[in-house]
Order: structure tokens, then C-alpha cells, then sequence
């Protein structure tokens, strides 16, 4: 009995050491915003009133690997188009399948991606402005090429119509799904960089 008595005063002791190296506190105070700053912040924000709030959680999806993705648009099967500048490169990413290069414009840069409701893909290139009709085995044709040195951005409506705002005279094209264009509207000012419904 005296045997099984210090037994479990050993087990008892033994459990209470354990659980008060367990549960240690530690505190910490910051007395300004430099050493507040200075610290590695994992999801969450820090308001101007110096408020810590949960903030996004920020996951490298792929990377490509190019210095400058000027555009992205999530198509309708829900694979992310990326275009790129200096290379003139676009790349298809989606969960089933890694990013990868799907096409190479002649320009230096893919400026501008739309997306039409029957699921075709777009792009707009600069200089000398093309637009691109993508599909997604790689292929692409150019089906409008406007006398405009800069295509900034590119929509479609509902009907399947594209339009597009260019840069040094300021027009918007209009492009049917069949591939004809004409100018829709003619601005004052020398670019229109952004559209939308």
C-alpha cells in the first residue's frame, strides 16, 4: 500500500510539472510603431490607429516566372489568363493544369484580356495594338488590328461584342463575334485605358 502510495504521488507531481511547462504565458509589450512594424506579420493588418485586425491569407497560386504581369482575367471554365510584358507571352493557369506559356505575340506587351460569355479569351498588345482570339489548346489569330499604337483595355458585353479603348486617338472600337470592327466612340482626350459594364 505505502509502495502504491508514493506511485501516485510521483504520477501526481509528475502531471502537475508537465501541465505548468505547458501552459507558460508570454507577453511582450512594442512602445512604437517602428518596433510594431519591424515585426513578421502572417494574415493580418495593421490599421493607421495602430489596431492589429485579421487580415487575407496570400497564397502563391504559380508563378510564371516574368517580371510584369500587366493583365489577368479568369475565364468562364475558370483557368486565369495572365498577360505579360516585355515577351508578349500569355499563360493559362488552372487547378487541373500548371501555368503554362500558351501563346506568343509579336508585341512587347499583352496589356489588356476580356473574357465573352461563350468562353472565348481576348487580347489586346502594345504597340502597334492587335487583338488576339484565344483558344485554349494554344492556338490564337489576330482578328482585328486597329491603327492605333495602344490597346489599354478590352470588355465584352453580354451578345458576345467586344470593345476596345486605345491609346493616341482616344477611340473605342466595337468588334463583333464575327471579327468586324468599326469605331464606336471618339473621345477629346488622346487615351481611354479602362472600360466595363
Amino acid at each position: 500500500m505505502r509502495f502504491q502510495l508514493i506511485l501516485c504521488s510521483l504520477f501526481v507531481i509528475a502531471w502537475q510539472i508537465t501541465m505548468g511547462l505547458a501552459a507558460v504565458p508570454i507577453t511582450w509589450h512594442v512602445s512604437s510603431r517602428d518596433q510594431l512594424l519591424s515585426g513578421e506579420l502572417e494574415n493580418l493588418a495593421i490599421h493607421e490607429s495602430g489596431q492589429l485586425m485579421l487580415g487575407p491569407q496570400i497564397n502563391e497560386l504559380q508563378n510564371p516566372n516574368t517580371p510584369i504581369i500587366w493583365a489577368l482575367q479568369e475565364a468562364t471554365d475558370g483557368a486565369l489568363w495572365l498577360g505579360t510584358s516585355s515577351n508578349g507571352h500569355i499563360y493559362r493557369s488552372s487547378e487541373r493544369q500548371p501555368t503554362n506559356l500558351t501563346f506568343e505575340v509579336e508585341e512587347l506587351e499583352v496589356h489588356a484580356l476580356a473574357s465573352g460569355p461563350d468562353g472565348t479569351v481576348y487580347a489586346g498588345t502594345n504597340p502597334n495594338g492587335k487583338i488576339y482570339r484565344l483558344a485554349t489548346d494554344g492556338s490564337a489569330e489576330s482578328i482585328f488590328s486597329p491603327e492605333e499604337t495602344y490597346i489599354w483595355a478590352l470588355t465584352v458585353d453580354p451578345s458576345g461584342t467586344l470593345y476596345v479603348a486605345t491609346g493616341q486617338s482616344g477611340a473605342i472600337y466595337k468588334i463583333t463575334p464575327n471579327g468586324e470592327g468599326e469605331i464606336f466612340y471618339k473621345a477629346t482626350a488622346t487615351h481611354i485605358i479602362s472600360l466595363g459594364f
